[in-house]
């Protein structure tokens, strides 16, 4: 009887300890809780600086391997050397699409001869009416054609030997660092790599497809165009800033948006199952993989924007802004008179036509006929395909810059450093 009284009251007292705990608890449960978070972040926070100290410790010791500290020096001067080279690819590109710009510019004016037009129509004053007006319209056509043919010839043969030369720049590079790698040093000169020079050579002769025949394809592309959204458009329809460049822009979606396959043909220089040199062969297949890739398309669409709209811009110099009074602008073209006949100047080239513009007294664009255009855009021709005589890094043909926007120096980026 005794021990169930001494276990009786062992349990009561602990039933009132749980009790007083428990009270305890819920008198001070916000302070308890507070508490219990204090100590959980400590403990969290103490193992994340017990990891940082470990990993401190880590790289100290790191530090101390010469070993180590070596193939970090060597990847660093790697890196630097191969963004040098990179920057250098790019610069070489620029420099041998100048060196073919001149043959492209004869090449252009042979094919679409807006010179012996112009002389035509200032000089021969045995032409009839029909025959002037049967040549401003044939004039219409080629000047729009050759420097529209002129932007797209730019644009893509740049694209295309920043592709070859980023291929080939790629190779070099990677087995120059292969071999400097086994000497335990990086040198400041990219060496030699195992491609024959024959086989470079015959790599990059396929990029004068597109001044041989990929031209004809590209002209024929851009004459039909051109005819199919102006052949409707009088040569005595007036063009502002805007409505001008919205005229270029239509030229372009009727070559880009349903024709854009067409225009990609141009680049399709080469056939690499006919190829007899194996290591040819595999430079080819490499840069019709990058060149049939979407990211190319968009790439290509960037480069054409930007220079697009360089031509918007230096034509955009032909309007001039008037307020308050009448001011008369010369234009060195052949006249159209108010009865719609069109009479070519039989004095000079520098003869000049007074166009009156609007007297409104609020600012507005000037607007012009598109017969007297016709000239402005032709002179554009020259300045796309300008020969660059400066030895600067940056091209003074502001064309050629602007076709190196910024997606393509990435494309060529992902094409170097794969």
């Amino acid at each position: 009887g005794g021990n169930g009284r001494q276990h009786s009251t062992k349990r009561r007292h602990k039933m009132e300890f749980l009790r007083s705990v428990g009270a305890f608890a819920k008198r001070h449960k916000k302070k308890l809780i507070a508490t219990a978070v204090v100590v959980g972040a400590g403990c969290y926070i103490g193992t994340k600086v017990y990891n940082k100290v470990q990993e401190a410790k880590t790289l100290l010791d790191q530090l101390n391997n010469e070993d180590f500290m070596k193939q970090y020096e060597e990847s660093v001067k790697s890196e630097q050397l191969m963004r040098v080279h990179f920057a250098h690819s790019q610069r070489v590109a620029d420099s041998t699409v100048n060196q073919v710009i001149l043959s492209l510019r004869n090449r252009l004016s042979q094919m679409l001869d807006v010179d012996s037009l112009t002389s035509k129509l200032r000089t021969d004053a045995s032409l009839s009416r029909e025959e002037r007006v049967e040549t401003w319209e044939k004039l219409k056509i080629l000047s729009l054609s050759r420097t529209m043919a002129a932007v797209y010839a730019l644009s893509l043969l740049s694209l295309l030997l920043r592709v070859q030369l980023n291929i080939l720049g790629s190779r070099r590079f990677a087995e120059a660092k292969a071999s400097l790698g086994s000497t335990g040093e990086i040198g400041t000169e990219i060496a030699a790599d195992s491609l024959s020079d024959e086989a470079k050579a015959r790599f990059m002769s396929h990029a004068a497809y597109i001044q041989g025949e990929g031209l004809n394809k590209l002209v024929a592309l851009v004459r039909e165009a051109v005819f199919e959204v102006t052949n409707t458009v009088s040569l005595k329809t007036t063009f502002d800033e805007l409505s001008l460049a919205g005229l270029l822009r239509d030229i372009r979606a009727n070559i880009e948006v349903s024709k854009f396959d067409d225009l990609k043909s141009v680049l399709n220089y080469a056939d690499s199952t006919t190829e007899t040199d194996s290591a040819t062969k595999q430079l080819l297949d490499e840069s019709l993989d990058y060149l049939e890739s979407p990211q190319f398309n968009l790439v290509l669409k960037s480069s054409l924007d930007a220079c697009f709209d360089t031509l918007d811009s230096s034509l955009a110099v032909n309007f001039v802004t008037h307020t308050a009074s009448s001011t008369s602008n010369s234009v060195n073209t052949p006249s159209i008179p108010s009865d719609g006949s069109v009479i070519p100047s039989t004095t000079s080239s520098s003869s000049s036509v007074s166009v009156s513009t609007s007297t409104s007294p609020s600012a507005l664009p000037a607007s012009l006929p598109l017969a007297k255009l016709l000239p402005r855009i032709s002179r554009s021709f020259d300045d796309i395909l300008k020969l660059d005589t400066t030895s600067t890094a940056t091209p003074s043909n502001a064309f050629l810059q602007a076709s190196c926007t910024q997606a393509v120096v990435e494309f060529c980026s992902l094409i170097y450093f794969h």
